[in-house]
């Protein structure tokens, strides 16, 4: 009976720690709310999910020392390796955003033991590894602590890192020679001078040198050795003398040698392609889509678009473009100043490259426009000067900054082999800024991604706006399908039809299907493009029982007051299901909170939620469209949330493959039926104390 008592007493100290914790989570004081739920799960050390939302927080805060605290602990409770190596990752970025490399590498590394299979780890470590070449140095391989004393010639003569698809090492500062030559079998298949100076563990200065060689694994084979020379020997490789020997695989060195005598060179992501000085065909092609995207872009929005990055870099230096480049790069210069301003017009620019036709690929810091009927693609970078009058760009510099000055509006004519092209009066100036001083020495290993860079991530898009245009193209690309599998099984689950809310509804194949059901459909997207397209679908149906709108699903002013302009339709609903298909993980975990407290506020009725999405199992598949911004969902974690957060009642879980495979990708996904039944009155007027001013309750 003591025993019993003692449970209770602890369990309810526990609950409300985790109250409290939610509390100080809710107005900011991150460090105190930690302290609370950590000590909620002391005194309930078997509840999960106040493990997972510790660590989750943790690792968002940058708390290394608190996640690693419950980190085993959670490791024994059962929780799952994908989750553990998100959560790890998050944490990584985290201190990649503090420029804190060393431990954002470790975090890293640390996240691939966890989750070997997941290449992501692997690759993000790799390249920290580049921000940081004196720490990693000692984490080369992580089976042995490498030593600057186990190569006592690497002071005078140089040394190799072990051979992967990215080659580096270092020479001398004091080399003669800086030009650094790769070797297979005696012949040169590539160099790249030796720029960067770094200082490793033994106190001496020493030039890194990179360069990208990943075809070399395709054409070597058995007994095929590759060397790497400089100052006339060759350096020393960690782990395998001076020569790596390749053991399996037959050798196409005969095929290598011939198209790199044929003009082939190794590109700047170490893939055997022909050089673009030697492709006329490239050039014509690129060349007729950049005329025709400045005329257009001038012509609608006044903005001038020039070469930029690397194509400015070869017009200058080279007179020609740069061999081992593979695209076109152009920027224009923004009027504004203003973060907000900058990345409205570049939206805008997208947008309308989109109504114009234009296939596009949108980064948070340009975008590329492709080749129609090639693989070829031309980059648009955009470009502004600062509050101070500086001259900044999308994609960041090396160098120092420019003031603005009419060098930037005036233009001359340069060279690229046999065309011509505008650049700014100042191009030299500007290359300085991009590069630093050396950029008139080539540099194959050159990378953006290192210490040196400098950029100012408030004037890039954010992840929803990203993702928003990647769907307008898509839906102005692609018919309405038939209904999903999802929307099969939900229908099919309820006897039925009533009301089904829908949120990122897309072209509404799924709402018209369940109106063609006898069901209400009230369905929104952030996408004008995809709510024009089902309202077109829906104008040819003969008047099916559907409504349609432009919504922000994680905007929640913005979802109540679509809520509640159709209150009448949603009070007597019997069922009222609030649906989402493939959308939660196209939005991150701030959005669907957002979107799950909005509804969860505004309905005090009860109502069911029916989401499919991506697990993290889904991570490492192969997927029908391309790479756009996907979040994979531990999907026990989100239902206990439901449970333990918003007072859902977990109806039907599961997850596995089969659910809804499509053009050859069978994703691994989960299906989730959740019930809220209606609030109390007590219940209720504190939910109304959530909602923005004017806004009331759908009862």
């Amino acid at each position: 009976m003591v025993n019993a008592r003692l449970r209770i007493d602890r369990a309810v100290r526990a609950r409300a720690q985790a109250r409290r914790a939610q509390r100080e989570f809710d107005v900011g004081r991150t460090e105190s709310a930690l302290d609370h739920l950590s000590r909620a799960i002391s005194l309930r050390p078997d509840h999960l999910p106040w493990r997972l939302d510790y660590l989750r927080r943790a690792a968002e805060a940058g708390d290394r020392a608190g996640f690693y605290r419950h980190y085993d602990k959670a490791v024994r409770a059962g929780l799952g390796t994908p989750q553990l190596a998100a959560m790890l990752g998050t944490l990584a970025q985290q201190r990649q955003t503090a420029k804190d490399w060393r431990e954002a590498a470790d975090v890293y590394h640390h996240a691939h033991r966890v989750e070997p299979g997941n290449r992501l780890w692997k690759d993000e470590y790799l390249k920290l590894r580049r921000l940081a070449p004196d720490w990693g140095f000692h984490s080369l391989d992580p089976s042995r602590a490498w030593r600057l004393d186990d190569y006592p010639q690497a002071s005078s003569r140089g040394l190799v890192a072990p051979i992967r698809n990215l080659v580096f090492g270092w020479i001398p500062a004091s080399a003669a020679d800086l030009e650094v030559r790769f070797k297979l079998n005696g012949a040169v298949i590539a160099d790249t001078p030796a720029v960067q100076h770094v200082t490793l563990p033994d106190g001496n200065s020493y030039l890194q040198f990179s360069r990208y060689l990943k075809d070399m694994w395709s054409y070597a084979g058995a007994g095929d050795v590759f060397t790497v020379e400089s100052g006339g020997h060759e350096l020393p490789i960690i782990g395998r003398g001076t020569e790596y020997r390749f053991r399996s695989g037959e050798s196409r060195m005969a095929e290598l040698l011939a198209k790199l005598g044929d003009g082939f060179v190794f590109n700047r992501y170490g893939r055997v392609k022909p050089s673009i000085q030697e492709d006329a065909q490239w050039q014509a092609e690129i060349f007729e889509l950049y005329a025709k995207l400045r005329h257009d872009i001038e012509d609608a929005m006044g903005l001038k678009l020039f070469v930029f990055y690397g194509t400015l870099l070869g017009a200058v230096r080279e007179r020609d473009f740069i061999g081992h480049d593979n695209d076109f790069d152009t920027v224009y210069i923004s009027e504004h100043s203003e973060p907000a301003k900058v990345r409205s017009e570049f939206k805008e620019l997208c947008a309308f490259l989109l109504s114009r036709g234009y296939e596009l690929k949108v980064k948070a810091t340009h975008t590329w426009v492709k080749v129609p009927g090639t693989p070829h693609k031309l980059d648009i970078f955009y470009a502004w000067f600062n509050a101070d009058n500086q001259f900044d760009a999308s994609y960041g510099y090396h160098g120092s900054p420019l003031p603005k000055s009419a060098g930037f509006s005036r233009f001359r004519v340069a060279r690229l082999g046999e065309l011509e092209v505008p650049v700014p009066a100042n191009a030299e100036a500007i290359l300085e800024q991009l590069y630093g001083r050396g950029w008139r020495t080539p540099d194959p290993g050159f990378a953006h991604y290192s210490t040196s860079r400098k950029i100012d991530r408030r004037y890039h898009l954010r992840t929803a706006e990203v993702t928003e245009l990647h769907w307008n193209q898509f839906y102005r690309d692609h018919e309405p399908d038939r209904a999903s599998r999802f929307a099969e099984f939900v229908a099919d689950r309820f006897m039925a039809a009533g009301t089904l809310v829908e949120f990122g509804c897309g072209v509404g194949r799924d709402g018209i299907y369940f109106a063609n059901r006898g069901w209400t459909a009230i369905c929104c997207d952030r996408s004008p493009e995809a709510i024009a397209r089902a309202e077109e679908v829906l104008g040819a149906s003969g008047g099916l029982p559907a409504r349609f709108g432009v919504v922000d699903a994680a905007d929640g002013a913005a979802v109540y007051g679509f809520l509640e302009s159709h209150a009448d339709r949603l009070t007597d609903a019997e069922p009222l299901v609030v649906y989402t298909r493939f959308f939660f993980h196209a939005i991150d975990e701030t959005a669907q909170n957002a979107l799950i407290d909005a509804v969860t506020s505004a309905l005090s009725r009860d109502f069911y939620l029916c989401a499919e999405f991506r697990t993290v199992l889904d991570r490492d598949l192969a997927k029908a469209h391309g790479a756009h911004y996907r979040r994979y969902i531990d999907h026990e974690q989100l239902a206990a949330e439901l449970r333990d957060r918003w007072a859902f009642t977990i109806e039907h879980l599961e997850a596995g493959h089969g659910l809804s495979p499509y053009d050859g990708e069978d994703p691994h996904l989960a299906r989730l039926v959740a019930f809220r039944p209606a609030r109390r009155p007590a219940e209720a007027a504190r939910g109304r104390g959530d909602l923005p001013a004017g806004a009331g309750e759908i009862a």
